[in-house]
């Protein structure tokens, strides 16, 4: 990885959108940032030249299925087809 030349540059633009910086790396050229007023958590900001790369978890998809195959909604066997030869490849 090299340093960008935009990097300080892209954490002003941040700073000035009264956004949180959690932690950076500037060798790596990352930000973290947040404000969960607005829904941000942990985003990375990673400035790949030339591109401006925004990563953040959406939803904890593991949870999601946990809540889908609960016995109480009685949907595991429904959803992921128990008992039939071929399973959908996210049941695995």
């Amino acid at each position: 990885m090299c340093i960008s030349p935009y990097f300080d540059t892209v954490k002003q633009y941040l700073l000035g959108l009264d956004l949180s910086i959690v932690s950076e790396d500037f060798v790596n050229s990352l930000v973290v940032v947040e404000d969960e007023d607005r829904g941000l958590k942990n985003l990375v900001v990673d400035c790949e030249e030339p591109l401006l790369v925004f990563e953040q978890i959406i939803r904890d998809y593991q949870d999601l299925y946990k809540q889908l195959t609960t016995p109480a909604l009685g949907l595991s066997r429904t959803i992921c087809g128990i008992g039939s030869p071929s399973l959908p490849m996210w049941c695995y």
